[in-house]
């Protein structure tokens, strides 16, 4: 296949800058970027805007503002994650119009307008523990179900929420399988709540089905895939796998984020500068 970033583009997460840019410049920043060949961005909110952006991002002034004008001025903001981050919360919570989530939700939404990004990647595994015993999965589902839910609602119709499948190796003690996801965004999209997805994550499937998990395999397993997933994460370890079907797995992800037209990005958190360019020329190999 020759190269092509404009049949398919992608995005470099500001998850990556955590080891590579332990402090943020914008010198810094544009030379990761040139490196990751894309001007297109999975913003981090708070690495950027500070940690009260969102109680700030409606002002016409100020240091918001002018971070944002920044970074627009460089990249086209794919995808927002990190969302809830910095927030003490817990996504089992009764969180319908608790302030501070109201705030950000509200924040976000906001953000949305002022960069053109549509799609809101919600993760969190620290924030799904199971901090009431006496409730069970289902009762833990159903909450979470309806804090999503109206997550999504004040994001409003033109907005996205791309609902992560953590597990529990990253922490998250309920809703942390790809099937419980699913069950999530189905069940919303039941309830007349169109605009929630799945983000197909690479590095949740490794966790949850190991090394050896193929695409195709899963794809064919879960078909409903197809018309679910909203946004995808690309993993360094997804492509740099010891098995024989990696390399056609990483051309599966590639034909399936064409085919659904969804926007991707490429994911590593704590990456390191040694891994940055194999990262950016293994996965541009096959575009």
């Amino acid at each position: 296949m020759s190269p092509s970033t404009t049949e398919l583009p992608y995005s470099f997460s500001m998850i990556n800058l955590v080891r590579l840019m332990p402090e943020w410049t914008w010198a810094g920043f544009d030379r990761v970027m040139a490196q990751a060949r894309t001007t297109r961005v999975e913003l981090v909110p708070t690495m950027v805007l500070g940690r009260d952006w969102d109680q700030h991002i409606e002002l016409h002034s100020g240091a918001v503002q002018h971070s944002l004008s920044h970074l627009m001025q460089r990249s086209t903001v794919e995808t927002v994650q990190s969302l809830t981050y910095g927030l003490e919360i817990n996504l089992a919570d009764d969180l319908i119009n608790q302030p501070s989530l109201l705030t950000r939700m509200l924040g976000l939404r906001a953000l949305g307008k002022t960069t053109g990004c549509s799609v809101f990647i919600l993760g969190s595994p620290g924030q799904k523990k199971r901090l009431n015993s006496a409730l069970t999965d289902l009762e833990l589902k159903q909450r979470f179900t309806a804090n999503c839910g109206w997550m999504a609602t004040i994001l409003g119709p033109e907005n996205t929420l791309s609902l992560e499948h953590n597990t529990s190796d990253q922490g998250a003690e309920f809703c942390n399988t790809l099937s419980d996801i699913l069950d999530v965004v189905k069940a919303l999209r039941a309830d007349g709540i169109a605009n929630v997805g799945l983000n197909l994550d690479t590095k949740c499937l490794i966790h949850e089905f190991g090394a050896n998990v193929q695409v195709g395999d899963l794809l064919a397993a879960e078909p409903e895939l197809a018309g679910l997933t909203t946004s995808i994460q690309v993993s360094l370890d997804f492509l740099t796998r010891d098995t024989p079907h990696c390399g056609s797995d990483h051309c599966q992800i590639i034909d399936f984020a064409r085919s659904q037209v969804v926007p991707l990005s490429l994911e590593e958190f704590g990456l390191q500068e040694s891994e940055l360019a194999p990262f950016v020329e293994t996965w541009r190999s096959r575009l």
